[in-house]
């Protein structure tokens, strides 16, 4: 298998840097041609990963308070069961990953909440070593995201602009993603392997598991009684699906698994079952559905913020005014990697270049 670095990094920035505008991401691995569910063994450890002693103190504090707040307002409140990423390495051609338990409450109160001080320094300096961003020897929560590139039969790309309601990323650009909730996940997991489980490998927990369930849950929709285009698109999306990447968001340093994968359903079937998919409240009106090249996804990608975005980290130097994408970081390295493989990485660079006013930026 071929692995090898697309970004260029700066020497200054830890995240990637790539044709001049530097995105809060940590590569981790990367796979050329894509990994498939056969080419990665998992090994789930069921237990709870905990925190250091100073977090688990402080997110037992924060979650009394906001239990006792549910409480008065008469709303639920429950913890998310998450998945960690403890290790990975290449044994005998197999990608080997050793995963175990986390929890939304713990990711809240500690990769979320690196700039919370206590005393004279903060969570990530005190708990995080700079130049040991892809050994993941610190202990906080890092549970995985997972992101699904997707390309329609008629060779299209489904973007969204997430709401400004969300905690997490709002009013950002991004793709069809959530992270590994080995609740939801479960609840998903018979039907799947029922139906599609002679693409799987037979895990329960698993980034495959995730993202068929969140290609279902923000694009795809419920299936209708006489629509036999339904088990095309989702039996050819688990069957197409690859994983690209490994890496870490740069501003709160969680995981991220970034799949692709092609579905036999054009698109205009997809907007029309978005208007029912459960989760679609999370981005503003429809999926964006941009033609699959270098020069049409160009015009997006270089969309920057211009101010730090809401609900990440207060730490200065990640997300940078004016050059960082105003994108949710993974997912613009998951449009980034898909048009690499495709169309190589020159390619991509010279629109990115263009649509940047054609001044090569790459230091």
């Amino acid at each position: 298998m071929n692995f090898e670095s697309f970004g260029m990094a700066d020497e200054k920035y830890n995240g990637m840097e790539i044709c001049g505008m530097e995105v809060p991401y940590v590569r981790l691995m990367e796979s050329n041609e894509g990994l498939k569910s056969s080419d990665i063994a998992i090994l789930f450890r069921d237990r709870i990963h905990e925190l250091p002693d100073n977090l688990a103190g402080y997110k037992e504090k924060v979650v009394s308070e906001k239990e006792e707040a549910a409480k008065k307002a008469g709303k639920s409140f429950f913890d998310g069961q998450l998945v960690r990423l403890d290790t990975l390495e290449f044994l005998e051609g197999k990608l080997e990953l050793t995963l175990s338990g986390t929890s939304f409450f713990r990711f809240s109160c500690s990769n979320h909440a690196l700039g919370i001080r206590f005393g004279d320094r903060n969570v990530r300096e005190t708990y995080v070593d700079e130049t040991l961003l892809e050994e993941l020897t610190d202990q906080l929560a890092n549970p995985i995201g997972v992101e699904l590139g997707l390309i329609t039969s008629d060779n299209k790309v489904p973007i969204m602009l997430r709401s400004t309601n969300l905690s997490q990323y709002p009013g950002l650009y991004g793709v069809p993603a959530g992270f590994m909730d080995r609740v939801k996940d479960r609840a998903r997991v018979e039907m799947i392997h029922d139906k599609y489980g002679k693409f799987l490998m037979p895990d329960s927990v698993s980034p495959f598991i995730t993202m068929a369930r969140e290609f279902a849950e923000e694009i795809l929709g419920q299936a209708k009684n006489d629509d036999s285009l339904y088990n095309i698109a989702f039996e050819s999306a688990i069957r197409n699906m690859k994983l690209l990447g490994i890496g870490r968001a740069y501003d709160d340093l969680h995981l991220e698994f970034i799949m692709t994968s092609k579905t036999d359903a054009p698109s205009d079937y997809l907007i029309e079952n978005s208007k029912f998919a459960p989760d679609k409240f999370e981005y503003q009106g429809k999926p964006i559905m941009v033609d699959f090249n270098p020069r049409a996804l160009a015009q997006y990608l270089v969309k920057r913020v211009s101010v730090r975005p809401k609900g990440t980290p207060d730490i200065a130097n990640i997300w940078i005014d004016n050059s960082s994408p105003q994108w949710v970081p993974a997912h613009w390295m998951t449009i980034y990697y898909m048009l690499a493989k495709e169309f190589g990485k020159d390619e991509v660079h010279k629109e990115l270049f263009k649509e940047l006013g054609g001044k090569d930026e790459t230091r």
